[in-house]
């Protein structure tokens, strides 16, 4: 597999450009025992958002000195990313954290092997700096995509159509990552409950519209309403299935819950408050989306069918999950 660091076939780490993007790592390692790692990183953790077409090619001109200037000034980004997600692979693999640079120091100067929960720790803040890394490097080239050639990002809208409009509704501070994480439960959310909640008609008439950019002023407010109960809806229904950082009153998906071990207590209390709180938003937010389609039948076009206007009146339709 090619690699984006510059003389990563030399013998020793040290020798390579891997060593400006972890410092970490002892120079005297041989790059062959720390390249499978490496190899990892990209094919479990990049890979997952980027296609193989667009890293080829911009290791082609990352090889050929030919990156775009805002490559240049990105890919570093990506670099750190990489190497993060590679040292906290190889300490899983079982290496000492001694042989990657890392090492535990007691009071009187002696180092010694790390105990198990400095290890898990090392762990999980080596693959959450790597997720905020390759967060960085995504949203930038996400917003700036005609200055990366080839890159190219497949979401299939369901309403919510961006990480910065999800953002409106729950507090993820623009996350990409998290916004994908959350794709397949907006997915499943929008067909099985959304769609008999609204009608086939509406449904399809409103999703059309978001995907062709041609909402009327009525399907706008509409849909408002629709992504703030799909957003804590789709959040509730993947939370059991994510690890997440809950820091500073922000969430953030994480790629391991490694070393969360010593913190589980926590974790847990916070993930229930926001649980208990995301029911409530659902039942407010699907009362106002009740409310304001009953309230809107003529202008939405559902005036002449009684059937469908009696299961948005009653909302029985609506499966009751949460």
């Amino acid at each position: 597999m090619n690699l984006l660091f510059a003389n990563i076939n030399n013998d020793r780490v040290g020798d390579t450009e891997f060593v400006q993007h972890y410092s970490g790592v002892n120079n005297s390692m041989a790059t062959a025992k720390l390249r499978p790692s490496i190899e990892d990183a990209v094919e479990l953790n990049i890979l997952k958002l980027l296609s193989q077409d667009y890293y080829e090619a911009l290791y082609t001109r990352f090889n050929t000195d030919t990156l775009s200037t805002e490559e240049s000034a990105k890919i570093h980004l990506l670099q750190k990313a990489i190497a993060n997600y590679a040292i906290a692979k190889k300490i899983t693999e079982g290496a000492s954290l001694s042989e990657l640079g890392l090492h535990f120091m007691s009071d009187d100067g002696n180092t010694s092997n790390a105990p198990q929960w400095k290890e898990e720790s090392s762990k999980y803040e080596l693959t959450k700096k790597a997720d905020e890394y390759f967060e960085r490097f995504l949203s930038y080239v996400y917003e700036n995509t005609a200055s990366f050639d080839g890159f190219s990002v497949e979401i299939e809208v369901f309403f919510i159509r961006s990480a910065k409009e999800l953002s409106k509704y729950i507090a993820i501070s623009n996350s990409l990552m998290t916004f994908f994480n959350l794709q397949s439960s907006i997915r499943k959310l929008s067909e099985q409950q959304l769609k008999p909640l609204l009608t086939a008609t509406l449904y399809d008439e409103l999703l059309e519209s978001v995907r062709t950019d041609t909402l009327t002023s009525i399907q706008s407010n509409l849909l408002k309403k629709v992504n703030a109960w799909l957003s804590a809806a789709a959040l509730l229904h993947a939370l059991p299935f994510l690890n997440v950082d809950l820091s500073n009153g922000k969430l953030f998906t994480v790629s391991t819950n490694d070393g969360y071990r010593n913190r589980q207590a926590a974790r847990d209390s916070q993930i229930n408050l926001l649980m208990s709180q995301l029911r409530i938003d659902i039942e407010d937010a699907k009362s106002d989306l009740v409310l304001f389609t009953n309230e809107n039948l003529v202008a939405l076009g559902l005036n002449d069918d009684v059937i469908e206007r009696e299961r948005i009146v009653t909302g029985t339709n609506s499966v009751g999950l949460f």
